[in-house]
């Protein structure tokens, strides 16, 4: 992989603690979670425990989601039914937002 390396490491965490630290009640609560789960961190649990606990897993994801892009797509678990997106767009020669609504349907959301 090209971008390997301590650098994309970094600024993904950086990222991460970055979004944790403006928000407090989630950073509390991912605490939380993890202090149940970690009782001496002199003796940390398994990566398998941890990964048990979703709100630690989601942190992570949505980490190296809001990193800069990286050489692989980052696996996902598919959903069993279809996404709708609602949002506006603002066409390039426009000023005025057009609504968007559109469906992906199930089989091309993995």
């Amino acid at each position: 992989m090209i971008s390997a390396g301590t650098e994309t490491t970094s600024w993904t965490l950086s990222v991460l603690t970055f979004h944790l630290l403006t928000k407090p009640a989630l950073l509390e609560r991912l605490t939380r979670d993890l202090k149940a789960v970690v009782k001496d961190p002199l003796h940390l649990p398994s990566w398998n425990t941890l990964e048990q606990i979703p709100l630690l897993y989601g942190v992570i994801q949505e980490g190296i989601r809001l990193s800069y892009g990286v050489t692989m797509r980052t696996g996902r678990i598919p959903t069993e039914e279809d996404i709708p997106y609602h949002g506006t767009w603002t066409p390039p020669a426009s000023d005025i937002p057009v609504a968007v609504d559109y469906v992906v349907p199930r089989k091309y959301a993995t």
